[in-house]
């Protein structure tokens, strides 16, 4: 594990379960009518306090969803993860 992974794009990082989430929930949002959408991201009465954790929450998610999308696993035909040397039961790392 790295602190700061390297940021790659291909097709083994996270970005396709991701576009198959935003696509399920764009089919949800579309299928209930828009006075529920309109009332399920309504903001008007909030205070200020719950608009400034609502964006730190947003920009922690932001991050996570560069560090998904952008990285992936390094995979080896060699790499295994043991749970002793002498043990023949082996997990591959991919």
């Amino acid at each position: 594990m790295e602190l700061f992974p390297a940021i790659q794009w291909g097709w083994l990082n996270g970005w396709l379960l991701l576009s198959l989430l935003f696509l399920v929930f764009g089919v949800l949002l579309s299928c209930f009518s828009r006075d529920i959408v309109t009332k399920l991201y309504d903001i008007s009465g909030w205070r200020r306090y719950q608009t400034v954790v609502a964006l730190l929450g947003k920009l922690a998610v932001s991050g996570c969803f560069v560090l998904i999308i952008g990285t992936r696993r390094a995979c080896s035909s060699s790499a295994s993860r043991c749970v002793s040397p002498a043990s023949s039961s082996c997990l591959p790392l991919c």
